[in-house]
């Protein structure tokens, strides 16, 4: 009897572990991120029982192997979506033209066809992955390097050159075919490496195409003087720009996730630093209006140092509290609204909006409706401590983009704003 008692008594006390193990575990995946912290506690509650280290991971298995723990596939979809635009695009043309057919039915048949394989192999390849929208993050930045990586290639051999022996441009585009995928394998196994937070993610790969623009203007002040017009000039710039652009995004990603640590980064927050950002180059632009500065050098100085100066401070208003993806979309629609009043009464007034006091009047009332909000929703966070929350459908995105028709088409920036 004496046995059967201590017996009874050692398995209570071990599913008494387990069930506050599971409690502990759900609670750290609420954010879909265990920190080093809760992996430490963690540890501690299963070291008396036989819980497995491999729960602690974020690989697929490990997370089925935990009845009641779902994968985290917030970033499923858009990895499809990305595999069939791949397919649509890239393959769809690229291979029938490395087959040199030439016939458009080839091409539009192969096109859908592409993107129909890219979707059932990407979905079937994913169904027991986990794919957080930072681990997608990390992939399509892996993407776009890869494809990138050719201007380095181009431009240290000369446009000429190549074009001396792939005046077809086949090589060019079988070496595109190969480096996509591959840098979306390198940017998986960083995210591997790194383990970023959603918010992290998105934030460090803020800071890589922030990193890129400052990089290509630092080329157009280096630039802007020279003579392009012959052939060695002209070779010597686009080397430092393709240097400079590529190598931008890739330090700027090791610089901004040395500089996040292990800080916690909500989605809410990424996305409010890239607001900041953004705000910033708005600033700048009216700023710049102002100011009427003849010298294209100081114009690039004093845009990027405003924008940059913005976004810096954007990562300082995130220290000391987590906000969700509501609370930076209503940050955006308070700045929003601030400008429109002072817009409104203008118009209806009949006054004039491109004068210098109008861009001051910009500045001001952005500046102001976007301080007000943040305080009040910062106050209203902390006053009611509820957790950063991941739910919403706001987003910014950033893209270089062409400007103009095909005969004089000029660099631009696209800005999208989602929510």
């Amino acid at each position: 009897m004496r046995y059967l008692w201590v017996f009874v008594c050692t398995v209570g006390l071990l599913q008494g572990q387990q069930s506050l193990y599971d409690k502990a575990f759900e609670e750290a995946m609420r954010d879909s991120f265990i920190t080093g912290d809760e992996r430490a506690l963690l540890n501690i509650i299963s070291a008396d029982s036989n819980t497995t280290q491999s729960s602690l991971t974020h690989e697929p298995a490990s997370a089925k192997s935990l009845p009641g723990v779902q994968l985290n596939q917030a970033g499923r979809w858009r990895l499809i979506y990305s595999t069939m635009a791949l397919g649509n695009g890239l393959y769809g043309v690229g291979v029938p033209y490395l087959m040199k057919s030439e016939d458009p039915k080839i091409y539009g048949g192969f096109q859908l066809v592409a993107a129909a394989g890219g979707f059932y192999f990407s979905y079937n390849m994913t169904r027991d992955m986990d794919i957080p929208l930072g681990r997608v993050s990390f992939i399509e930045k892996g993407e776009s390097l890869g494809f990138t990586s050719f201007f380095i290639l181009h431009s240290m051999i000369g446009g000429e050159r190549w074009m001396n022996f792939d005046p077809d441009l086949r090589f060019a585009l079988t070496y595109i075919m190969l480096s996509t995928p591959t840098g979306a394998f390198l940017g998986n196994r960083l995210y591997n490496h790194w383990k970023p937070s959603d918010g992290q993610a998105i934030l460090i790969n803020a800071g890589s195409f922030l990193s890129t623009l400052n990089g290509v203007a630092l080329h157009r002040i280096l630039t802007s003087s020279l003579d392009l017009e012959t052939e060695t000039a002209f070779n010597n710039s686009y080397r430092a720009l393709s240097l400079l652009a590529w190598g931008g995004s890739v330090g700027g990603m090791f610089y901004s996730h040395s500089r996040l640590g292990d800080n916690s980064v909500s989605t809410g927050d990424a996305y409010l630093v890239q607001g900041t950002a953004l705000l910033g180059a708005y600033v700048a632009i009216q700023a710049l209006t102002i100011a009427e500065m003849e010298s294209e050098r100081a114009n690039i100085v004093v845009g990027m140092s405003i924008m940059n100066a913005f976004a810096f401070q954007g990562v300082k208003l995130i220290e000391d509290v987590d906000f969700s993806e509501g609370d930076a979309a209503i940050m955006a629609l308070g700045t929003a609204a601030a400008n429109g009043i002072w817009r409104g009464l203008s118009i209806m007034m009949d006054a004039e909006l491109s004068s210098d006091a109008a861009s001051t009047l910009d500045i001001a009332t952005s500046l102001a409706g976007f301080y007000t909000t943040y305080r009040s929703v910062k106050t209203r966070r902390l006053k009611s401590g509820e957790p950063s929350g991941s739910g919403g459908f706001w987003r910014i995105k950033a893209s270089p983009t062409l400007l103009g028709d095909f005969e004089r088409m000029t660099p631009g920036i696209s800005l999208q704003l989602k929510f």
